[in-house]
């Protein structure tokens, strides 16, 4: 899809050249051999046609030029970008970033309605940005990108689903992260059909196929089947199972290139939830195919790792299953054993997810010692309530571990917020009859859910990440459409490659 360029500017064939513009065309005499459209854009500005105000586009048609037209995006001040003082809160609710993407979002959404198909990028006023992490050309490709998804898998009519064939960056030097976008942008959209997609289709065993067709010499995958959980005594994970017809699958992903630390990361990965005996209102049903999420999530991180070759060791579990009434389901007031030998009495079978990740973490740790675990799951409806669709409830054992995690939040823009967990919870989720329960009703219920999960822990470094905030949205966002947003995953690609960076 990139393609980098040294070529003269005036023999690129493209449907169209953007161009990112400053407030107030400053600086604009860095955009080289572009003399002729530069007083072009000058006399705009002067008629007040164009002042490169942040969001402001225009598009100019070109006579005599291998690109047939112009399209001028307004970023705003350089100063804002660069200053402190001028990105606070009351001054721009986003980060510089993530003012970029939302920039690329847009230029890029205006080229895919105008039906362009090869689109040309000059980076020279971007590179003007400094002390960003990435170059702010990334972050502006990024949003551009993700905003072109569309879920069309079962449709048998598409319209103007017209993908981009080719984009041109005027700048030779960015070859450098060129792959690992694409990968992520290819990964994200991999990992958001999954969600979108029903669970007639998306089975547990489906999501086994899925992680088996990403072939790596790096990557070995393995498949639990419901026997072999037994013997592992695995009754919370099996205990959901129990009321489904779909064979479930505890789906084991590793890869390992070098000698780092094992990292396990676990999904959750309901394929559909019923909510069991316990069975949820039939209002917004059909969304519960997106259970899976976390598990997605999962599987989109171990495609990208094996498409880079990142040097990274990192475990992913999916504990897939449906959560279904039936005549074998588990109930409320039944006492499961799970796999590290704590008793939970059931009191919604509709607290599913935790019975599941509590499995799977025993497994992870028990078999894997791993330097950190952190479970990403559609877990509970009160962090929805809490963060809207804004913000992953974060919750952990490990400052060190979720410092990271917040680091690579505020990078994404996949924004993390710590949630305590308090001792206190302990006595929340105390049972009468087992050692603890699964569910301490309506009050603290992000934060008892959390504290359910540290039981399984251990001294282990864990984090639990809630994205039943932000995995589904009900309207489109500048770079998301409604819908799966993979949220997490570039959150914890982030993450891992940080790791690496700064080991």
């Amino acid at each position: 899809m990139f393609k980098t360029n040294n070529k003269s500017i005036n023999k690129i064939n493209a449907d169209v050249l953007i161009v990112p513009i400053f407030e107030d065309l400053e600086n604009i005499e860095i955009v080289s051999e572009m003399n002729n459209s530069i007083k072009t854009i000058k006399l705009l500005h002067d008629s007040g046609e164009f002042k490169g105000k942040e969001g402001e586009l225009s598009l100019l048609h070109l006579s005599e030029r291998a690109y047939k037209r112009l399209l001028l995006i307004g970023l705003g001040k350089l100063t804002s970008y660069c200053d402190e003082t001028n990105s606070s809160i009351t001054a721009f609710p986003y980060s510089a970033q993530e003012r970029l993407r939302r920039l690329g979002a847009k230029t890029f959404k205006f080229a895919k309605e105008k039906s362009f198909e090869i689109l040309a990028v000059h980076s020279e006023p971007l590179n003007q940005i400094k002390n960003m992490t990435k170059s702010p050309l990334y972050y502006f490709l990024e949003g551009g990108l993700l905003s072109t998804y569309e879920f069309i898998t079962y449709k048998t009519k598409i319209d103007g689903n017209k993908a981009f064939k080719e984009i041109i960056i005027l700048d030779e030097e960015v070859e450098v992260f060129t792959k690992n976008l694409y990968s992520i942008i290819e990964t994200s959209r991999l990992t958001r059909d999954l969600i979108n997609s029903p669970s007639n289709y998306v089975t547990p065993l489906f999501l086994y196929e899925k992680v088996r067709s990403i072939k790596s010499p790096y990557l070995k995958t393995k498949l639990l089947t419901e026997k072999d959980c037994e013997k592992l005594a695995m009754k919370g994970f099996l205990s959901v199972a129990k009321g489904s017809n779909e064979r479930s699958a505890f789906i084991i992903a590793e890869y390992k290139k070098g000698k780092s630390a094992p990292i396990v990361l676990i999904g959750k990965s309901i394929t559909f939830d019923s909510g069991g005996i316990s069975i949820k209102p039939s209002e917004g049903l059909e969304k519960m195919r997106y259970d899976m999420a976390g598990g997605a999530v999962v599987i989109g991180i171990m495609k990208f790792l094996t498409e880079v070759q990142l040097d990274a060791h990192v475990i992913g579990l999916l504990p897939a299953t449906e959560n279904m009434p039936d005549g074998n389901a588990y109930k409320p007031g039944d006492v499961v054993k799970m796999m590290n030998g704590m008793t939970v009495e059931i009191i919604s079978t509709d607290a599913e997810g935790r019975m599941t990740i509590a499995d799977a973490i025993t497994y992870g740790i028990k078999y894997y010692k791993p330097k950190y675990v952190i479970d990403i799951a559609t877990l509970t409806g009160a962090c929805a309530i809490t963060f809207g669709n804004e913000m992953i409830g974060m919750m952990g054992n490990s400052n060190e571990l979720m410092t990271l995690l917040r680091d690579s939040g505020n990078e994404t823009y996949e924004r993390v917020w710590e949630m305590p967990l308090c001792d206190e919870f302990d006595e929340y989720i105390k049972s009468d009859t087992a050692d603890i329960k699964n569910s301490a009703g309506r009050n603290g219920a992000m934060l008892t859910a959390g504290y359910f999960l540290k039981h399984f822990a251990g001294n282990t470094p864990w984090a639990h990440l809630d994205i039943a905030s932000t995995a589904w949205l009900e309207k489109d966002k500048p770079y998301l459409s409604k819908g799966a947003s993979g949220s997490g995953m570039r959150l914890l690609i982030d993450f891992i490659t940080r790791l690496k960076r700064d080991k």
